[in-house]
């Protein structure tokens, strides 16, 4: 499709103003040629006084040879803004390499250190508290919170805190978030994803759990931002799959956390 005027970059309007120049003055040398044969005073047997030739030459350098510089000019400053670009485009695959390769060796580094915090996760959901909280007899949301604070929440009525063991696990998953964060283009979604692909579904439950409902309170006080739910990045993962009902992100559990004011 053609593109319009204000679809055109710097570097269309200087290539096309260069070759206008150009065109145009060929057409003035052109009409200007044919006016001095039409008057005489220039023919095709080259017999003209070396004074009229002399004027004529000057006349031609000086208009002509101006205009020409100026394309010339014109042409070197394009290639100087396309080398600039070049330059730019380096460093941008330079800049997204070097993102790359820490990007996955921290986000490796977080998998590899764990291992033992999966596990917790997937007890907890399949033969633990969450597990018996699911296969209770009037199973509800209060019983699932409950099981959750109990897995999560030090009992500690003076000192709000997680148990130390998650301390690790969600300090490097908020790493890992504000580097994506920090990617101000199209490939903030293509590390989310890459992100979201390795942690399993019983982890982006606990994830959510945690960020969802405790992190407020168990940081209450000390200004720190919620980095995980403030990021979107868990707001559109499918979790119909695992999630039985108790989405934390429905605020489901919102008024059980005013209710118990976290008194043990």
């Amino acid at each position: 499709m053609k593109k319009s005027i204000s679809e055109f970059n710097d570097q269309d309007i200087i290539l096309k103003t260069a070759i206008l120049i150009t065109l145009v003055s060929i057409v003035i040398f052109v009409c200007f040629t044919v006016l001095l044969f039409t008057n005489n005073y220039l023919n095709f047997s080259l017999n003209i006084s070396p004074e009229l030739a002399s004027n004529i030459g000057s006349l031609y350098g000086g208009l002509f040879g101006s205009i020409w510089t100026l394309v010339g000019v014109i042409l070197l400053y394009k290639t100087l803004m396309l080398q600039k670009e070049d330059l730019t485009k380096t460093k941008n695959i330079m800049l997204d390499q070097s993102f790359d390769n820490k990007f996955f060796n921290f986000l490796n580094h977080f998998l590899n250190r764990n291992n033992e915090i999966r596990e917790k996760f997937d007890q907890c959901k399949t033969q633990g508290l969450l597990y018996n909280a699911h296969i209770a007899a009037g199973v509800n949301e209060k019983l699932i919170y409950n099981s959750l604070k109990e897995f999560l929440i030090i009992p500690n009525k003076n000192d709000l805190k997680v148990y130390p063991w998650f301390v690790s696990y969600f300090k490097s998953l908020e790493f890992l978030i504000v580097q994506i964060e920090e990617r101000f283009d199209k490939s903030k979604e293509h590390y989310s994803s890459i992100l979201l692909a390795n942690l399993s579904d019983n982890e982006i439950q606990f994830i959510c759990y945690y960020y969802y409902i405790f992190f407020d309170e168990t940081h209450k006080g000390n200004g720190k931002p919620n980095i995980i739910k403030e990021s979107g990045i868990f707001e559109n993962v499918d979790v119909s799959s695992f999630y039985d009902f108790y989405d934390p992100r429905t605020g489901i559990f919102d008024e059980i956390v005013k209710a118990d004011n976290f008194n043990y």
